[in-house]
């Protein structure tokens, strides 16, 4: 049943790679339940990015911990994680301007 979850959500995204972000999370939780580890930070990568282009910090922060738990060490994701958090506190003044 996992590997059939996973290819309905490929086969949504390979209709419209601009489907929502939720649909790499989830692919992401699935490849981890399935035990493959590259493709699951590979979704969870795509979820953080698709998320920081929407202004979803919260959403970014929580893929970058899940790469996080994977792989302790992720240069990427460790990186993506701190700019996020050291920039929240100027978006937020920007946006209560």
């Amino acid at each position: 049943k996992l590997w059939q979850a996973v290819k309905s959500f490929r086969q949504a995204l390979s209709i419209d790679k601009n489907t929502h972000a939720l649909c790499y999370l989830e692919l992401g939780k699935l490849y981890q339940k399935l035990g493959k580890e590259k493709e699951a930070l590979a979704a969870y990568k795509k979820h953080a990015q698709k998320n920081v282009k929407i202004s979803n910090f919260g959403a970014a922060i929580e893929s970058c911990e899940n790469i996080l738990k994977i792989d302790s060490k992720h240069e990427w994701a460790r990186g993506a994680r701190q700019k996020i958090v050291e920039l929240l506190p100027e978006i937020s003044k920007l946006l209560q301007q």
